[in-house]
């Protein structure tokens, strides 16, 4: 084949990859997601909730966290959750450089489960925060961790994963702004 003919072929090849690879649709990312349900503010929320327990205000993460409950819920189910903030807290006591939203299940019209993965000096911890819809927004149902690598494998099956994470990054800690 001489040159001309060459580069023409490779000219076509290159224009049709080109081509097919810009009629994907581009992969939604996670702040789609989060405005397609309306779930910003909740967001913002548990983007706060862990930035404060990186900052070591585990009190102020706490009240959040209760403030994000549903109103009148049972006073005991309100402290078994705010006394669950305190494992996470020893977690972030001992080093988490960021957090990952990485996806999300919706259970119901008006109950999903976002999935977040803490870089912990210790290893991946994965954090579940499950919001639901009251009337006038959205509202912690519940939230759970898990540490163990198979537990986690296991939690993420069938869990709709974003193609690029929402990366929520912490200051180390004793570095001033």
């Amino acid at each position: 084949m001489n040159t001309s003919k060459f580069a023409a072929v490779l000219a076509v090849a290159v224009l049709w990859v080109s081509h097919s690879r810009g009629a994907e649709p581009a992969a939604p990312d996670v702040a789609k997601y989060l405005q397609q349900y309306g779930l910003e503010e909740i967001h913002a929320n548990y983007t706060k909730f862990f930035t404060l327990l990186s900052d070591g205000k585990a009190v102020e993460a706490n009240q959040l966290l209760a403030d994000l409950l549903p109103k009148g819920v049972n006073p005991a189910v309100r402290d078994q959750v705010l006394r669950a903030t305190a494992g996470l807290s020893a977690i972030f006591d001992r080093g988490v450089e960021d957090a990952e939203l990485i996806g999300l299940n919706k259970i119901s019209t008006k109950s999903i489960a976002l999935y977040y993965v803490l870089n912990s000096n210790s290893g991946p911890v994965l954090v579940i925060l499950m919001p639901f819809r009251q009337r006038d927004g959205w509202r912690t149902h519940t939230w759970m961790m898990e540490t163990n690598a198979p537990k986690i494998i296991e939690a993420l099956k069938g869990v709709g994963r974003f193609p690029t994470p929402d990366v929520i990054k912490f200051k180390p800690r004793g570095v001033t702004a």
